[in-house]
């Protein structure tokens, strides 16, 4: 083993104990204070449905920009739950607590552009970390479970922020995959075909959404 491969792997090994400790949470809140505040952040503290399903609650926090975006440039992630979980709710806590500001159900991660917001990442961290550890059995009745709930809530957060004078757009599936995808913290041999499901799933959302503002 060289060097850098097992350099990878400590970092990998390092970041999944941040992750599940909750200290990767702990640490992008502190970093996120120092941090220019996005024009997203007027949906901070939001309470929403989509159809009148469920209630949401939304938190915006503040982040580098992601990849070649310039630094000057404000990025952040809105981290949205279920205010009634329907399932154990200190099991729904924890498994929150695991996203990257500690609060997630579902993350969605974008950067600005004068008026505009851009997303490139959405993920379903609950539903993600319930299927690595196991515990899917706890989550059978949990909304916000569907693929499709992903592409409503874009929809949404989308009409919302429009009607508040914002713009909106989804980065292109390249664009996405490069900028949620850190290298360092994938096995190699893992690394082409995460890159390329990643793909195929910013493909379809990409597709959708096209299609709906037509």
């Amino acid at each position: 083993m060289n060097l850098s491969a097992g350099k990878n792997i400590l970092l990998r090994a390092g970041y999944i104990v941040a992750m599940y400790t909750g200290l990767r949470a702990a640490s992008n809140r502190v970093r996120s204070l120092f941090l220019p505040t996005p024009r997203a952040a007027i949906l901070d503290g939001l309470e929403f449905s989509v159809d009148d399903l469920f209630q949401m609650r939304i938190r915006v926090h503040a982040r580098s920009p992601p990849g070649s975006i310039t630094a000057n440039r404000c990025a952040g992630m809105l981290s949205i739950w279920l205010t009634s979980p329907g399932t154990i709710p200190p099991l729904y806590g924890l498994l929150r607590m695991t996203s990257h500001f500690g609060c997630g159900h579902i993350e969605i991660a974008f950067y600005e552009e004068h008026d505009t917001i851009i997303f490139y990442a959405i993920r379903n961290i609950v539903r993600s970390n319930a299927e690595r550890i196991g515990c899917t059995y706890f989550f059978r009745n949990l909304n916000l479970r569907r693929n499709s709930d992903e592409i409503a809530l874009l929809q949404k957060l989308s009409l919302t922020l429009n009607s508040l004078g914002l713009k909106t757009s989804f980065a292109s599936p390249d664009d996405c995959v490069d900028f949620s995808v850190d290298n360092q913290l994938l096995r190699p041999e893992k690394r082409t075909r995460i890159r390329s499901t990643l793909r195929k799933k910013y493909v379809r959302i990409w597709n959708t959404l096209q299609l709906a503002n037509k």
